[in-house]
């Protein structure tokens, strides 16, 4: 999957009102991850629960800090560390997760290790989610879950109409 967040302040190449300005992100599927979906044919699409299937990748974070432990009280040099960390690459400079991440079959053994190195722990960070965004994203999710199934309902598809995978 891919993802790509902007600012949309224009409509069909005209400046839009400034209170008309978004944030548009966009996820664009690729066909092994459709099909991990169960996603075969249009009408799949269809029957899809996008809120379910879909909101994880749109969790927003508005800041970080770090994460308070009895045993382990944060230093100030972690705490510059964090904060550099999320001023350079936002939420890609904390290691979400044991292993690998999955782009990282693309880079050389020395970038990973680099990349490693840099990164501070998620055991050390609390990353805040901006909870008014994720709310919203959840909303136009679900928007979109009502909308496809009342096409279902409507009979506008017939789910398997037609292949996406071209076989």
């Amino acid at each position: 999957m891919q993802a790509k967040v902007y600012l949309k302040r224009t409509d069909n190449n005209k400046e839009l009102p400034i209170e008309a300005h978004c944030v548009r992100i966009e996820l664009a599927v690729r066909r092994g991850a459709l099909l991990e979906m169960g996603v075969v044919s249009v009408g799949d699409m269809l029957t899809q629960n996008y809120r379910k299937t879909f909101c994880k990748h749109f969790r927003m974070i508005h800041g970080v800090r770090e994460r308070l432990r009895r045993e382990r009280p944060a230093t100030a040099a972690l705490k510059r560390r964090i904060a550099r960390g999320w001023a350079r690459a936002g939420v890609g400079a904390f290691a979400l997760g044991k292993g690998l991440p999955v782009e990282a079959g693309k880079l050389t053994e020395a970038a990973v290790r680099n990349r490693a190195r840099r990164q501070v722990p998620v055991d050390m960070v609390k990353l805040d989610r901006h909870v008014k965004a994720n709310a919203r994203i959840g909303n136009a999710l679900q928007q979109l879950d009502r909308r496809m199934s009342a096409r279902v309902s409507s009979g506008a598809m017939a789910p398997g109409a037609a292949s996406l995978i071209g076989d």
